[in-house]
């Protein structure tokens, strides 16, 4: 009986330190990424709203409107205390938010100059186009000559290209997809 109740007590032993080292190896991880999930929850849910809904398609007040969403979740995510790695983590959501607003601010000034239509455009909408260019440029985005209309307007015509919007929302889902990669260690 004595050598059954000691084998029970090393294999229960065994079995505890088991559990504790496999416990221990976590804890060790967490505190090397020191990540904290639930500081997140909102702002993964706003900027995946987002990816979503550029990804099927919105229209400009609720795509506004997600932006902001994701504007105010980030702002609530800098009062809390971040470690090194969730730090890293609100940097890349906020480099996302940014190419986003700058994507308003592009979609905003096509549709006030209807770019849709450049043949009722007139050197006005020329001028906002060609202040854009820095921010097109920022994402490898060129204005395109219109030769054509050019020639007819004698002034030089630029077209924004039709894919940009979805060119800068590309970029912007590649920095929530890294921030997502590091926030659920994937």
């Amino acid at each position: 009986m004595m050598v059954v109740s000691t084998l029970l007590y090393f294999m229960i032993r065994a079995e505890d330190a088991k559990n504790y080292s496999t416990q221990d190896v976590n804890k060790r991880e967490n505190l090397i990424t020191n990540i904290e999930k639930n500081k997140f929850e909102e702002t993964y849910r706003a900027a995946k709203t987002i990816v979503s809904a550029a990804n099927v398609g919105v229209n400009f007040m609720k795509f506004n409107e997600l932006v902001q969403n994701l504007a105010i979740e980030l702002s609530i995510l800098k009062d809390k205390k971040l470690t090194g790695a969730e730090e890293k983590i609100s940097e890349l959501y906020n480099k996302a938010l940014k190419m986003y607003e700058d994507s308003l601010i592009l979609w905003d000034a096509m549709i006030k100059h209807d770019v849709d239509n450049p043949s009722r455009m007139d050197y006005t909408d020329m001028k906002v186009l060609l202040a854009l260019r820095p921010l097109l440029s920022q994402y490898g985005i060129e204005l395109i000559v219109d030769e054509r209309l050019s020639k007819l307007m004698n002034f030089s015509f630029y077209i924004i290209p039709k894919n940009s919007l979805q060119l800068i929302w590309n970029k912007a889902q590649e920095e929530i997809d890294q921030a997502n990669r590091l926030l659920y260690q994937e």
